[in-house]
């Protein structure tokens, strides 16, 4: 799990990968964000595409509000359209990573339960990443999680086995919750 925040030791990373970047020393491959279209999130696009290792050049980006829940619906309901794009989109480019974004405080889920809303987006991120495993050989998926506190955004990358994890104690903790 890595976690980029603002701290003086991650400021000093994100310089350093800008170095290697102008340097042509850090290797990158092209790849594919799913993300949320929070305007808050999107104005640190720079910092986050360094911290993934993808060049804007070489990246794929599927803006939606609630990032996973349209394609997780798409899914469900086997929508073709969606579908459609998402082969062509993946199929074209050649891509070797996909980061599947979710974040707290997300409007796309409408939902005023924050702790429900993390659980829901979790499950809709893990099951847009299992059909892309299923479907695509070769393509790795990662999970990105956003937490935003103010004006301070951390990025906490994670394997489906942490996310499985996560997802875990945000149950558990919810059910004590609700008792």
């Amino acid at each position: 799990m890595e976690v980029l925040g603002n701290s003086p030791i991650e400021k000093f990373k994100y310089f350093l990968f800008l170095i290697l970047d102008f340097l042509g020393l850090r290797g990158k491959s092209p790849a594919a964000i799913i993300e949320c279209c929070d305007p808050r999130l999107l104005r640190d696009e720079k910092r986050l595409l360094l911290f993934l290792k993808v060049d804007m050049d070489h990246c794929t980006r599927i803006i939606l509000a609630g990032s996973a829940k349209d394609i997780a619906e798409a899914i469900a309901k086997k929508k073709d359209a969606c579908m459609s794009n998402l082969r062509t989109a993946f199929g074209k480019h050649e891509l070797k990573k996909v980061f599947i974004m979710f974040h707290n405080d997300c409007g796309g889920y409408e939902e005023s339960d924050g702790m429900k809303e993390i659980v829901f987006q979790i499950r809709d991120s893990l099951v847009v990443g299992d059909y892309i495993s299923e479907n695509w050989e070769g393509i790795e998926v990662f999970y990105l999680r956003q937490r935003l506190t103010g004006r301070r955004i951390e990025l906490t990358l994670m394997t489906r086995e942490e996310v499985l994890a996560k997802l875990a104690v945000y149950e558990k903790f919810r059910q004590k919750a609700t008792g």
